[in-house]
Order: structure tokens, then sequence, then C-alpha cells
């Protein structure tokens, strides 16, 4: 399973559903649900979380959905109340029933991470496609690195590629790194010069879109010249970009050895040795993990 999928969640919109949400009421508090749910916004803003959950939790029982997924981060987060993961997963449970996109993949992450329900990854696949065919991209990447791991579904790279496709033409940048990344290791696909440069385009777009894990691995493909010329420099460039932003462990040993080689950047033994040392230990548990 990808490391993505235990990384915290944005905030994106609820796509429109089959299944129409209750009619929103007007909250006490507030004029209408909208309304207290845009308070809440402004409240987490602010950082008044008392506020902002009161408005989240009276926005989400007058019927909007989104704001039951962000009342539910809230409860697994702790924010502004006693940190409850079977609370939040039920708000998630109970919200992707009515109708809601965001709060399926919410469940989806809830129930692959046993964060307040037992771990069940072949639900949390079925979650995850209800908020994919309800128009939800992060569903989608999500399903597809499901198919691509086998976990929950049996392993099917084609499918898994479909998917990332579809969250890719949905404006999900997630989509970019699971596919590039796929073309980039030849899972699914040859290892071919043509599949290379594919790989090297689909990381790159999504490294601009703050994808640190894309910018990682686009520092690799300049420094081998994998799908593109070999460029040290550029290559030093994104390994730094990913170790000083993300803290990734793979981009900082590959700054380190830049530094201690002198490769795209002047040789600075000192610094580069530092990195690899903290470096190290962090990337073996996460390649095992």
């Amino acid at each position: 399973m990808r490391s993505s999928l235990v990384l915290a969640l944005l905030f994106v919109p609820i796509a429109a559903s089959a299944t129409p949400p209750p009619k929103e009421k007007p909250a006490a508090g507030c004029s209408d649900a909208k309304a207290c749910f845009e308070q809440g916004k402004a409240a987490l803003a602010a950082h008044d979380d008392l506020k902002a959950l009161s408005s989240f939790d009276q926005a989400c029982t007058a019927g909007t959905l989104e704001a039951c997924c962000f009342l539910g981060v809230m409860y697994g987060e702790g924010k502004g109340v006693t940190k409850i993961l079977e609370k939040a997963a039920a708000i998630y449970s109970k919200a992707c029933a009515a109708g809601g996109a965001l709060a399926c993949v919410y469940e989806g992450r809830a129930l692959s991470n046993g964060d307040g329900v037992p771990k069940d990854p072949a639900k949390a696949a079925a979650q995850w496609r209800q908020g994919c065919d309800r128009g939800n991209m992060l569903g989608c990447y999500f399903l597809g690195a499901m198919y691509e791991a086998g976990t929950g579904v049996p392993l099917d790279f084609e499918r898994a590629a479909a998917f990332y496709q579809k969250a890719i033409d949905g404006g999900e940048g997630q989509g970019l790194y699971g596919l590039g990344t796929m073309l980039l290791q030849g899972r699914g696909f040859p290892k071919t010069e043509a599949n290379d440069v594919r790989a090297f385009d689909l990381l790159s777009r999504a490294c601009k879109q703050g994808e640190m894990q894309s910018c990682t691995n686009v520092g690799v493909m300049l420094l081998l010249g994998r799908g593109t010329k070999k460029d040290p420099v550029k290559a030093a460039d994104f390994s730094d970009l990913a170790c000083s932003k993300a803290h990734l462990p793979m981009a900082c040993l590959n700054l380190g050895i830049c530094l201690v080689e002198g490769v795209g950047r002047p040789r600075d033994r000192k610094r580069g040795l530092e990195l690899v040392r903290q470096a190290t230990p962090a990337w073996r548990r996460r390649a095992t993990s």
C-alpha cells in the first residue's frame, strides 16, 4: 500500500451524488446551514477550534455533508474536542450513507488505517469506489492504489492505471504521481524510453502541484538521465525541495549524497554526511513498512 494513503487528506469539495442530501434547515446560532458551515471554516482559519466545532456540528446536523467531513476531522485530530476516532469514523459513515462523496473517501481512509474501526481493506476499497463513482477524484486515486498493491481487491495493474488516469482527468494531482510511478517502475508497463519520458512528464506535473514524493522521483530521473536529459544541478534542486519542505528521507538521502560527492552542489562533506546519517534510519523504516 502506498504511503500516500496514510497522509492527511485535503479538504476538497464534495461532488454531486445520485442520492440527495437531507434538506438543509436553519441551525441554532446561524441564519442557515450554509452560514454555519462558512462560520466554521472562518473560525478554523482563526484557530478558534471550539467555535469551529460547534458550527460544523450545527451545519452537519442540518444536512451539509461537507461540514460533516470537517466535523469528523476535528474529532479525529482532537481539535476543540477530545480525540475520538470512533466518533469521527461514525460521522464519515453516516454522511457517506447520506450521499456524500468526500465522506466516503474519509470513511475509506479510516477503514484502511483502522482509525476508530477495525481495519478492513476490502470495505475501504468499496467506500473509495463509492466516492470515485460520485465524482470525488481522490477516491479514484486511492482505489487505483489498492488495485496496484492488490490490497482489498485483486492485483490488477490495468485497473490501477485506469483509475489513476480517471483521477488525472478529473484534476486530482495524486493521480499523476500514481501513474507516473507505475511507468517509472515498469509496473504494468514495459520499461521503455517512451514510458520514461511519459513518467517524467507526469511526475513533473505532480511536483508542480506540490506532491513532494514526485519531486523526489524527478530529482532521481534528472540525476540518471531517465526520460530527460541529465542535469545534476536540477536534480539536486528537486532533492533539496522535497527534503526541506516535506523531510522525505529519500530526498534528504539523495541531497546528502550530492553534497558529499559535489554533484550538482558545491562539495560540503560535513552537511552531506549529516543528511545521510539522519535520513538513512528513516528511509530504512519507510522501505520496510
